[in-house]
């Protein structure tokens, strides 16, 4: 599975030092004072998240398709009415001859009929520039109590239907209500990508090409890769936001550091059409998508994009900075060492704590470099590296230190309890050394604890 990704709009990924010469034949890993200057850094920044109509939103609907509306809807004095979507982005209604558009107090208790015996109603109603805004609650039957299912914030809509693989469908007969905040349709409608009624309306593509970046939805199938709250940078080619700058900045220490922004990747309607290595290092190796985005790192024929050059399938660019960072595990003279310090490639090798000596082991997972503001402080304790006095290295978290062992570094966060796509960190001790991995304690092995969790790949 493919895991996550920092991303905020350019609108802003994150991602410390070895020799030079390490660098040097890798477009992205350049060597430190060569690296271009990223023009206007803070230009449009904004953040990505998972969700595509909003974390409630996102759970209803069909298995193909999210929650929609009928046009056929019943006004607050109980009449029948048709309904239309007028571009950009609101509602039209014509009633007695009068044509109900925007903000027209006419919408307020408006009910929608949406699948089975839902409702959405209208209850309050305001303009924003292009966009209509809408407060909406929500019920699934007529004796059910009505709901905020965007919890306390507004709503935008949009034409048609949204596909659970994130392709937006025509259809003139239904409407599709997405949370304006924290969702990938209400982002990318406020930076200004307006979709319009159809395939036919020049918005229509970015739209749908910022929906899939937002989510980092590299394989176009409507999976997000990212967490909520990343910062991206963003940028396009159809005239909207800022233009790419000439140059992005490469990488020139390991870890990189977590307040630069890096090439992420070009987008379009089905996903990403290239991933630089930003992206792909927090990817698991082999793409889960090799007709759509090949992995370099395992196929001969395919390339990194870390460029900021455009392509026929390319409408917009991003770039981020790489919240989670690969947890390696090397070794060297018997003693093994968990850590983010290194990278590791088929085609490029990093090794941690700048010695040589150090032989790469497996990926056991990804650890949090920076907290994004979705997960709260007291979700999440710090993991450092420690010093031991025999010159053992060892990962942990300042609770769990063993004696005689300094702080060295930091390294990120694990998280204090298991949620979903993670897996348990073990602080384990082998042959006397200590030990942090994601490989679980073999029958009759003591010692062993649990000091937090990661996100598996």
């Amino acid at each position: 599975m493919i895991r996550h990704l920092t991303v905020s709009a350019f609108f802003t990924v994150t991602i410390g030092c070895y020799s030079d010469a390490e660098f040097i034949d890798d477009p992205d890993l350049v060597p430190p004072g060569t690296a271009p200057v990223f023009a206007d850094p803070r230009a449009g920044m904004e953040t990505n998240g998972p969700w595509l109509l909003g974390e409630q939103l996102d759970a209803r609907g069909t298995s193909t398709n999210h929650e929609a509306f009928a046009t056929a809807a019943i006004s607050a004095s109980g009449n029948p009415v048709t309904l239309r979507f007028r571009a950009p982005a609101s509602l039209e209604a014509t009633v007695s001859g009068v044509v109900r558009i925007d903000d027209d107090p006419w919408f307020l208790g408006l009910r929608l009929v949406g699948p089975g015996t839902a409702e959405a109603k209208i209850v309050a109603v305001r303009t924003d520039g292009p966009l209509t805004l809408y407060t909406l609650r929500h019920r699934d039957s007529p004796t059910a109590p009505w709901v905020d299912r965007c919890a306390g914030g507004e709503a935008v809509v949009t034409s048609g239907v949204w596909a659970r693989d994130g392709r937006h469908l025509v259809d003139s007969t239904r409407v599709t209500f997405a949370c304006l905040t924290d969702t990938a349709i209400g982002k990318c409608l406020s930076w200004g990508y307006l979709p319009g009624a159809g395939p036919g309306a020049s918005g229509w593509a970015p739209h749908l090409a910022c929906t899939r970046m937002v989510r980092a939805d590299v394989c176009g199938v409507g999976e997000a890769n990212t967490l909520e709250g990343t910062t991206i940078g963003v940028y396009d080619y159809v005239g909207v936001n800022q233009a790419p700058p000439a140059v992005v900045p490469g990488v020139t220490t390991w870890p990189p550091p977590h307040t630069e922004l890096y090439f992420d990747g070009r987008w379009g309607v089905d996903g990403a059409t290239c991933a630089g290595k930003a992206r792909w290092q927090s990817l698991a190796v082999g793409s889960p998508c090799p007709l759509v985005a090949p992995d370099p790192r395992t196929d001969i024929g395919a390339d990194y994009c870390d460029d900021v050059a455009a392509d026929s399938a390319s409408l917009l660019m991003s770039t981020a900075t790489v919240s989670e960072l690969g947890f390696h595990v090397w070794a060297k003279s018997g003693d093994q060492v968990g850590t983010l310090q290194g990278y590791y490639a088929l085609d490029h090798r990093v090794a941690p704590f700048g010695d040589q000596a150090y032989q790469h082991v497996r990926l056991d997972g990804m650890l949090l470099r920076e907290r994004p503001a979705s997960i709260a402080l007291a979700e999440v304790e710090e993991a450092n590296s420690y010093l031991g006095p025999n010159g053992d290295r060892l990962v942990t978290t300042p609770s769990a230190v063993p004696s005689g062992f300094t702080f060295d570094r930091r390294e990120g966060f694990v998280f204090r309890a298991a949620r979903e796509g993670t897996r348990p960190l073990w602080r384990r001790q082998l042959a006397g050394n200590y030990l942090t991995t994601t490989v679980p304690p073999g029958a009759g092995e003591t010692g062993a604890i649990v000091i937090g969790h990661i996100h598996a790949q």
